[in-house]
């Protein structure tokens, strides 16, 4: 299988596990900012009542915990596909010999 068509043939697999990636990261942020805050909601950028450090943690703590998620999702995804395939859905392009 050549490496193109192994892209695209991993992109239903990349897709689902983005999907799966946040439901999981959104379930996970809201457990850790009741954990972290005491309280149901974060707060949202224009929340009047809410500090800025408040919004800025919250949204760093989120952006983390997305992130984090994602590429676990991602790469493990990538390892079923690679498993099933024989050929690992690499994103980036081979170094050109000189």
């Amino acid at each position: 299988m050549s490496s193109k068509t192994a892209k695209i043939l991993y992109t239903p697999f990349g897709t689902v596990g983005g999907i799966a990636a946040g439901a999981v990261a959104s379930a996970v942020f809201g457990k850790v900012w009741k954990a972290v805050r005491h309280q149901d909601a974060p707060p949202t950028p224009r929340a009047r009542d809410r500090g800025m450090g408040e919004v800025v943690l919250a949204a760093v703590l989120q952006g983390a915990i997305f992130t984090g998620t994602r590429a676990a999702f991602d790469r493990s995804a990538a390892g079923v596909f690679a498993r099933w395939s024989g050929e690992w859905p690499d994103d980036t392009k081979a170094p050109k010999k000189s």
